[in-house]
Order: C-alpha cells, then sequence, then structure tokens
C-alpha cells in the first residue's frame, strides 16, 4: 500500500493557522517529530512537542485542549486533534500571556453588565415599591385624620393604582362614610 502525501500543503496549513495575534500552529508526526513549524516561531529546543500534555492525548485518538509549557517554551494553550487520514497531529497553541487581554476585557465586559443590571434592578425596585408605598401612606394619612376625628377625609386613588390598592382605599373610604354616619347618629 502506497500513500502519497504533499509536505508543502501541511506547511501552508500550518503556518496559514492563526489563533488571534499571537497564536500558531504546526504539525506533529505521531512519533512526536514536528513536520511543520511556521518560520516565525522562536523555537524551544530543548523540549519535543511529544511530551505535550495536548499532544500525548491526541496520540490517543482524543482532541485535546490543555494548558502547558508549548513550542516557544511559554505557557501556552494549546489545541490537539489527531489528523486520522494522515497520520499527524495538527497542533493550535495561543501563549497565556496573548489571553490575558481577552480575560481582561470579558472580566471587564462582565463586570460592567453586572453594575447595568443592579442599576436598572435597583431603578425597578424604586419603581415598583414607589407604586405600592404611595397609595399605603395614603391610607395611613387617612386613618390618621379620621383618628383625629377628620371623617371628610377621603382617599384618592390613583388612576394607574394596582386593582387590589384600588379597591383597598374604595373600602377605606366606605368606612369613613359609615363611620361619619355613625357619628351623626
Amino acid at each position: 500500500l502506497v500513500a502519497e502525501a504533499d509536505p508543502q500543503q501541511l506547511w501552508q496549513g500550518a503556518t496559514a493557522a492563526a489563533i488571534g495575534d499571537k497564536g500558531y500552529a504546526y504539525v506533529v508526526a505521531n512519533d512526536g517529530n514536528t513536520l511543520a513549524v511556521p518560520a516565525a516561531i522562536s523555537r524551544d529546543s530543548s523540549r519535543s512537542p511529544a511530551e505535550f500534555a495536548s499532544v500525548r492525548a491526541a496520540r490517543n485518538n482524543a482532541p485535546s485542549l490543555r494548558l502547558y509549557t508549548g513550542l516557544e517554551g511559554r505557557s501556552a494553550l494549546g489545541y490537539a486533534v489527531p489528523v486520522k487520514a494522515l497520520d499527524v497531529i495538527a497542533v493550535a497553541e495561543t501563549p497565556t500571556n496573548a489571553l490575558t487581554g481577552l480575560l481582561l476585557r470579558q472580566i471587564l465586559l462582565w463586570l460592567l453588565a453586572i453594575a447595568l443590571t443592579a442599576l436598572v434592578g435597583e431603578w425597578l425596585v424604586r419603581r415598583i415599591l414607589q407604586s405600592v408605598l404611595k397609595p399605603l401612606e395614603a391610607l395611613r394619612q387617612g386613618a390618621r385624620a379620621v383618628g383625629a376625628g377628620d371623617y371628610k377625609y377621603r382617599i384618592r386613588v390613583p388612576v394607574n393604582a394596582d386593582r387590589e390598592l384600588a379597591d383597598l382605599g374604595r373600602a377605606f373610604n366606605e368606612m369613613i362614610i359609615k363611620l361619619q354616619e355613625s357619628q351623626e347618629q
């Protein structure tokens, strides 16, 4: 059985893949030898890609996303996937220092979203409380007025008041009318 693989195709595929601004990709043979590495990579020759956690996992036919010391000798987030048809492993790495800006941006966006949610939530709570507390304050003032003997006091129920509060206001006004009639008798 004879197969033909074009190393130029592998090289172009590896060097064309860029992950973010600082990420890179390369191709590793199943035995751990590097087949294609972008020229711009300053490779740490003391370590073999076969030692990388993601490459070891990919050799077992499982795609792997790991954090480890990468091809350049710096901390990197690496993703390795086996390419079974060519019996190679494609590896994409992004240095962690390139991810910190992205991570910081995401954290800031989350903090902004939380702050915005808190402000909107506080505004909604105040609005809801105000719509409930205003009619209750009117009832309290009415109770004080009636307690002081002012039977002409009536509660003005706002048009947009909740049905329950409007019913309570009407019931209170009816109670004042009955108290006034009882007092007159």
